[in-house]
């Protein structure tokens, strides 16, 4: 099991995400919570490095050298 797993590329990753979106969408179909915790997950997965080009996503680095000229 552990060899498929590592022959997962881009497009296996997607339809892994689609699946968990699916079963988050079914269980939590009458309450709004559910629906929040899964679109928060998703808010929460787009920081950090990304895995393919090792760039960072959402870090707020270009932000930090502004703050000084915020209070000048």
């Amino acid at each position: 099991m552990a060899d498929l797993a590592l022959n997962f590329g881009p497009p296996e990753f997607f339809w892994v995400a689609i699946f968990g979106l699916t079963v988050i969408a079914t269980l939590s179909s009458r309450s709004l919570k559910g629906l929040t915790v899964g679109a928060f997950g998703l808010l929460l997965s787009t920081v950090g490095i990304a895995l393919v080009g090792g760039d960072s996503r959402l870090d707020m680095a270009g932000y930090v050298a502004l703050i000084p000229w915020l209070f000048f």
